[in-house]
């Protein structure tokens, strides 16, 4: 339908509510067709059977290029995958400060990419700043291969000969050599220490020999001499013991254990043999009277030893066999034995010795015997028997 100084309408085709269909004015076919779907009440026809389907029709010219009425937007479809991250946008520019005050520090972020190194700075040099800690030492490189040798140089000026050089690598070891003749007998070298080593074994019984001059008068076998009938008498400083009929004299010198015996016998004596408890006690009770009486500034000091207070020599020892403890005079140890318990430990072997010692605080004159190293310094008990004069 067209009037004047109105625009053309398009034409659309009923078709009962759906997105109207714009058709141009020259399509007769389908002007033909809304004008039959007309409904007219005056004419009822029955539908007959459906005829055979017609051959396809030439394609209609293109309709014009205008788009009809947006239909109604449909129902928002279901929510699709998250799509794949889209890149970063450009940075955008600064905004404005904030307030002045600052909040908490965020957490630290992660570490950047290094940046291409900066142009050099001006060639002015600060001040050095202080040296660094010195790094921790790398491990030994491989040792080079020796360069080839070179040729020999020219020869220039007279042929001094220069510096030494380093001495080289130690070559491998040869075969050995055959045995030299044996060198001429050194110097006597200098006297060695002192102090006398453990009395080695005892050898064999050697031969007789011519008989000696008459010797000083040895001590008499028992306590009473033949002569008189009375006991002998002792030598100065030494004390008798009715009841073991001996005499016992305490020397207040620090000795080792092989002086301690040379002293005795020098007396013509022997160290003490405290053979049962009675003669143990009666040296305990002895060494504590006497002790008391000498000063101590008759002590010599000794730097190289150690020394204790509250013991003395006796004469027993191992040094001929391990733990096996015999008298100076070469008899076995016999019944009573007055080690303090946990004796005797030999520390590790060096302890071949024996000393008599009030070590109990919590029981004074207890005397009991400790094996202790020889070489360490005491002082000591001899005995000897009474002379008849």
């Amino acid at each position: 339908m067209s009037g004047t100084g109105s625009q053309q309408q398009p034409k659309y085709s009923n078709t009962g509510g759906a997105t109207p269909v714009q058709y141009p004015e020259n399509d007769w076919r389908a002007l033909a067709h809304i004008a039959a779907s007309i409904p007219n009440n005056l004419y009822v026809t029955r539908a007959g059977p459906p005829g055979p389907p017609g051959e396809k029709g030439s394609e209609g010219p293109a309709g014009s290029a205008s788009a009809g009425l947006p239909g109604p937007p449909g129902p928002p479809g279901e929510k699709g995958p998250i799509g794949p991250a889209g890149p970063p946008g450009d940075k955008g520019s600064m905004g404005p400060g904030g307030p002045a005050f600052a909040g908490p520090p965020g957490p630290p972020g992660p570490l950047g990419e290094k940046g291409p190194m900066g142009p050099a700075g001006p060639a002015s040099a600060g001040p050095p700043g202080p040296p660094g800690p010195p790094g921790e030492k790398g491990p030994m490189g491989p040792a080079g291969h020796f360069g080839k040798r070179g040729p020999v140089g020219p020869a220039a000026g007279p042929a001094v000969p220069g510096p030494p050089g380093p001495p080289g690598s130690p070559g491998k070891k040869g075969s050995r050599g055959p045995i030299g003749p044996p060198g001429k007998k050194g110097s006597r070298g200098p006297a060695g220490p002192t102090y006398a080593g453990p009395p080695g074994p005892r050898g064999p019984v050697g031969p007789p020999g011519p008989r000696g001059k008459t010797g000083y008068p040895g001590n008499p076998g028992t306590a009473t001499c033949p002569s008189t009938g009375r006991r002998g008498s002792c030598p100065n400083g030494y004390y008798y013991e009715r009841g073991r009929k001996m005499c016992y004299k305490l020397y207040n010198t620090l000795n080792t254990f092989t002086d301690s015996l040379n002293t005795c016998h020098d007396d013509g004596g022997t160290l003490a043999m405290p053979r049962d408890a009675y003669t143990n006690t009666f040296l305990g009770k002895l060494y504590k009277l006497k002790k008391s009486q000498f000063s101590k500034a008759m002590l010599p000091i000794f730097n190289d030893c150690k020394i204790y207070d509250k013991a003395f020599w006796i004469g027993l020892q191992d040094q001929e066999k391990e733990d096996t403890f015999k008298w100076i005079d070469g008899s076995a140890l016999g019944r009573y034995k007055g080690w303090n318990p946990g004796q005797p430990d030999s520390g590790k072997g060096e302890e071949d010795c024996v000393v008599s010692g009030d070590f109990w605080f919590w029981r004074p004159n207890t005397y009991k015997w400790y094996d202790a190293p020889c070489n360490y310094r005491f002082r000591f008990i001899c005995q000897i028997r009474p002379g008849c004069t």
